[in-house]
């Protein structure tokens, strides 16, 4: 009886646990997304540089590193859209 029990329990957290990660709405758990072709980024000064991406990184924490027209600008993510 204890079994039966623990079991119906860990099938309890289990379902609860999928209905909670289903219910993220738009959000994605997994990004797959890699390729991009077009961004735009806003210096510090305010100036706006968009362009074809010929490259881009993720570093480390939220920094993209991404090269337009032969040029690499390291920019926070905030001040960066990409599209595929």
């Amino acid at each position: 009886m204890k079994n039966r029990i623990i079991c119906v329990v860990a099938c309890m957290m289990m379902l609860v646990g999928c209905v909670v990660l289903c219910s993220c709405g738009n959000y994605k758990m997994f990004d797959t997304t890699f390729t991009y072709s077009w961004a735009q980024i806003k210096l510090p000064d305010g100036t706006i540089i968009e362009g074809k991406v010929d490259n881009w990184n993720d570093c480390e924490g939220d920094q993209l590193r991404i090269t337009i027209d032969g040029t690499t600008y390291l920019v926070h993510a905030a001040n960066a859209i990409m599209k595929t």
